[in-house]
């Protein structure tokens, strides 16, 4: 039995001390049953301060909480999604473990359902569910279909081989490197380079990778530097054209400091063959250990049959961690599951 569940927006900023510290032990109390993996210490101070800085480049965030008799047993994060992706909520669902098959997600999800179609999202889509596990089950059996499937990779520095990072930069290149806002010479082929991710398989997904323009990049930029993001970026450049041949970004959020994400590698398809992922990724790693001692591990994500880009990954020293799904469904499929 769900008992009376109460699902209501939540605001940061407005919340109490007693709801936000509930919601940090929800929180804990989660990842470590479903992603054991991720050991980055996060004390209250630590969480609530990733809370206050949400993921740049996933439009606008919505939360919602949901109680029981007072009790907070579940979080709801919304990212509502732009530009060739403004049909999709980008949706997770957190439940607290004691409160785990009680039918306590699926009353949320009925609740937050109306407030995405008011918001003209067609589609909710939710990452990061651990392949077959409960997560992934509960939303199969809520109308939700698995579209995706990739792999958690973490490198740890301290138990890397640090040779595995000193590639060569192959003949006819050369590396350049910044953060924040990309060269003004490089910005038009930069953005040029990374629209070719738009060739990649997505599988199933109703999130697309952006068309990108330097109007766009240079808004992307400081969207990323109004949330305290520090964007790395390395990418290689043809020296008979002078064009980017090859890019690899990273972020670091000012409120995890000891752990970088790697986002986007890509080559350019008429530059492929020529070493060049391995070579920017591998000096990404490096200047980023010269540079921010303080980071001590990067995460990354892969598409499951990515076995190129795996296999770069684990030359750098990256383990795969886990397997998770992404899943979705149009919000009309859901209400008639749902009954709402």
């Amino acid at each position: 039995m769900t008992g009376s569940i109460n699902v209501a927006p939540f605001e940061l900023d407005q919340a109490s001390r007693l709801d936000l510290e509930a919601c940090y032990e929800l929180w804990m109390a989660a990842r470590a049953m479903d992603r054991p993996e991720d050991d980055v210490a996060y004390s209250y101070d630590d969480w609530l301060a990733a809370a206050r800085q949400p993921a740049a480049g996933l439009g606008a965030r919505g939360l919602w909480l949901a109680r029981r008799d007072d009790e907070v047993v579940a979080m709801v994060v919304v990212f509502f999604l732009e530009a060739e992706n403004s049909d999709v909520a980008l949706t997770e669902i957190t439940v607290a473990p004691n409160a785990r098959r009680q039918g306590v997600g699926t009353a949320v999800l009925r609740a937050v359902l109306q407030q995405f179609e008011a918001r003209g999202r067609g589609v909710v889509e939710g990452w990061d569910l651990t392949a077959a596990g409960p997560a992934h089950r509960w939303a199969e059996s809520v109308g939700l279909r698995e579209v995706k499937t990739t792999v958690a990779q973490w490198l740890r520095f301290a138990d890397a081989d640090l040779a595995a990072w000193e590639v060569p930069v192959p003949a006819g290149y050369r590396l350049r490197s910044w953060v924040g806002a990309a060269p003004e010479e490089l910005v038009a082929s930069y953005t040029r380079a990374l629209s070719a991710l738009r060739d990649a398989p997505s599988e199933e997904s109703a999130v697309h990778y952006p068309e990108w323009t330097v109007d766009r990049m240079r808004s992307a930029e400081e969207e990323a530097r109004d949330r305290g993001v520090e964007r790395r970026v390395v990418v290689a450049v043809s020296e008979e054209t002078g064009e980017v041949a090859a890019v690899t970004r990273l972020d670091l959020y000012s409120s995890v400091p000891t752990c970088g994400y790697q986002l986007d590698t890509v080559v350019v398809p008429s530059q492929r063959g020529n070493g060049l992922g391995l070579c920017v990724k591998a000096a990404l790693i490096r200047l980023l250990r010269a540079e921010r001692p303080e980071v001590d591990r990067v995460y990354t994500t892969a598409n499951a049959d990515n076995e190129h880009i795996i296999a770069i990954n684990h030359r750098i020293g990256f383990r795969i961690e886990r397997t998770t799904v992404a899943v979705k469904a149009d919000t009309a499929r859901l209400r008639a599951v749902l009954g709402s």
